[in-house]
């Protein structure tokens, strides 16, 4: 009988043994994308620049692309004020208020992206590497461009502190390497609109709230992005 109880217990143990490993292994709710869409947010008032202004508040990396041929700005909208709410659901009005889009939660960050492109998708450009190492996380996304042979017209806004950045990125596409950029810095959102996709143009602005009493004004540079556009601080 000893022997039949040993033989058990011996049997058992791998089993106990891994059921715990991959208890272990799950990822905990604070990394998932659960952790952050759930957190609350007792109020929130923009007129525009929402995405902007949610990720300031809740102090998370995101992204924001437009649609071509989409005016945001001309889209006269009443001021959005929520209260006792959450992330996703700020998310959810912020993707009503714009017809035409949705957010999704990708590469570890939030963005907001058109529901389906008739044209060619310029953030899909793939480039075999991006080596950066201690340089502004804006001149590292106007080094991403330039690599993706990508003409932009880019917008500095106030005076915003940008964190120095270190990243080695393989076969990545222009999004994912400025998603990976953004999440580096943890303090900024990108904005890319395609202007003429069959010339590769668009523009692009990197906003960040590092700087207090940071505003959205800003000055606009339409012209090919050039080895002398630098931004390290």
């Amino acid at each position: 009988m000893a022997n039949c109880a040993l033989s058990t217990a011996t049997v058992r143990w791998p089993w106990i043994i891994l059921a715990v490993f991959l208890f272990m292994a799950l990822p905990c709710e604070a990394a998932s994308p659960g952790g952050f869409l759930d957190s609350s947010v007792d109020e929130f008032e923009a007129q525009g620049h929402e995405m902007f202004k949610l990720c300031r508040k809740l102090n998370v990396p995101c992204g924001e692309e437009f649609a071509r041929g989409y005016q945001h700005w001309r889209h006269k909208k009443p001021a959005l004020r929520l209260k006792n709410t959450t992330a996703r659901n700020v998310l959810d009005e912020i993707s009503r208020r714009n017809p035409g889009h949705r957010w999704v939660f990708q590469d570890g960050i939030v963005i907001l992206e058109p529901t389906q492109r008739t044209y060619q998708d310029l953030l899909e450009r793939r480039l075999a590497r991006v080596s950066v190492h201690g340089r502004s996380s804006l001149d590292a996304a106007l080094d991403v461009f330039r690599q993706a042979k990508l003409k932009i017209g880019f917008m500095t806004m106030g005076n915003p502190l940008y964190a120095h950045v270190d990243l080695e990125l393989t076969d990545v596409t222009v999004r994912e390497a400025l998603n990976a950029i953004a999440k580096a810095d943890g303090q900024v959102m990108w904005n890319f609109v395609p202007t003429d996709v069959g010339k590769g143009r668009g523009s692009f602005y990197m906003g960040s709230w590092r700087t207090k009493g940071f505003d959205l004004k800003g000055k606009f540079h339409q012209r090919e992005i050039t080895q002398n556009d630098t931004f390290l601080q």
